[in-house]
């Protein structure tokens, strides 16, 4: 039951991302201008440069990579989610260290992890597929004879 409750909370969330992604390529509203406004500190101006257009390309990335957690969540092949958020932690951590946080370009960090997430997307997404066609079996896993015989079929 808490299986089902946290495929289907991941699932909203990733379908949550990817509306919220749509409204912000159909609507491109102007972030730079509001956080300017509304952000208390004194960032200096351009700091929230080229965010206009980064947003909505980070959303769909989000989205995506939430539906692959989904899946694997789903198939409950967890150790795909090693190189899911490798990706993304790894280009945020790099960010935290180089760069200046008394005034961050904040562009710069969803730039970043936007690529992180289109590796780490990419490459997990090409690992499920082929561990859909050729399963790892681990030493706990024993093959029962139907198994074996599709193992022996595709050479795996």
């Amino acid at each position: 039951m808490v299986h089902i409750v946290q495929f289907r909370l991941i699932q909203g969330l990733a379908l949550l991302a990817s509306l919220l992604s749509l409204i912000l390529f159909a609507l491109r509203p102007d972030i730079e201008k509001v956080l300017k406004r509304n952000v208390p500190s004194n960032p200096m101006p351009d700091a929230f440069n080229g965010l206009n257009d980064s947003i909505p390309i980070f959303m769909v990335f989000l989205a995506g990579t939430l539906f692959l957690i989904a899946r694997i969540n789903r198939k409950r092949q967890y150790l795909l989610l090693l190189p899911l958020l490798f990706g993304p932690t790894s280009c945020i951590a790099g960010w935290c260290l180089t760069e200046n946080l008394s005034d961050p370009n904040w562009f710069h960090l969803f730039a970043l992890t936007t690529i992180g997430m289109l590796v780490s997307c990419t490459v997990t997404s090409l690992l499920s597929i082929t561990d859909c066609c050729c399963p790892i079996r681990g030493e706990s896993q024993k093959p029962n004879g139907s198994q074996e015989r599709k193992a022996k079929k595709t050479n795996c």
